[in-house]
């Protein structure tokens, strides 16, 4: 055995048992799903401000979608309910009685393996999910339910026809969330410095360059995404079918 496969376990050993941060686990933005009434309308709408669309293909389960995808990987998810037929479409339905927007935060790290053995030494609930393209992790308590992580099978590489937009703009930067202390507690059981920025707003730090604010909510039925922010120093905000978006 070489010096170099004798490394990798006791590498792993102290990743797991050490606090995570995100030097650690390495979680970053992967993408923003948004249900939307009309697929045609938001593609319409995002076209004219000057987002290149990219076409998805029609979901079995009575989902369809189409994406907005950027130079760093990260992407937004246009999606219209059809004909739902299973429970994660007829949850698309659900939340879209409520109005239209953001429905998840999906998430990406390098490890989900690593992800997991956090997740069960802080006691933490979750679900996955396992396909020939990607694995899931999800959550089904109220104030998780909105996140999920997803780690690709194969690289995700975003084509340079789709991410060249009239905007100025290379990715998702930051993202506002809905969420309960339950929400604020699963970062920071997960290491993260979460600071406090008001009695109902809590800032968490991805990496350099991405963040996450989750502002406290009450009683919503459904938690949500509220607002991104595509550009370091946002100088245009608009509402867009639901979304805050600031670039």
């Amino acid at each position: 055995m070489s010096y170099k496969m004798r490394f990798i376990p006791i590498l792993l050993l102290f990743l797991i048992l050490s606090p995570a941060s995100y030097g650690q686990l390495n979680l970053s933005i992967d993408h923003i799903p948004v249900v939307v009434h009309s697929l045609d309308s938001a593609k319409a709408t995002f076209s004219k401000q000057g987002f290149s669309i990219k076409p998805g293909l029609q979901i079995p389960n009575g989902l369809d979608h189409s994406f907005i995808e950027f130079d760093d990987g990260t992407e937004l998810e246009l999606m219209e309910v059809q004909a739902p037929s299973d429970s994660i479409a007829r949850h698309y339905a659900n939340v879209l009685e409520e109005g239209e927007g953001g429905v998840y935060l999906a998430l990406t790290t390098f490890s989900l393996g690593l992800l997991k053995e956090q997740l069960r030494t802080q006691s933490i609930p979750f679900d996955t999910l396992t396909s020939q393209n990607f694995d899931y992790v999800s959550f089904r308590q109220k104030g998780l339910s909105h996140l999920f992580f997803v780690r690709y099978q194969f690289p995700n590489r975003n084509q340079k026809l789709y991410t060249e937009h009239r905007i100025n703009t290379d990715g998702i930067h930051a993202v506002t969330i809905q969420g309960t202390h339950q929400t604020v507690d699963f970062f920071r059981k997960l290491g993260f410095d979460v600071s406090i920025r008001s009695a109902y707003e809590y800032r968490v730090p991805l990496s350099d360059k991405q963040h996450i604010t989750i502002q406290l909510q009450q009683t919503p039925y459904h938690l949500r995404v509220t607002e991104v922010t595509l550009s370091e120093t946002p100088t245009i905000d608009m509402l867009l079918h639901g979304i805050q978006l600031r670039y």
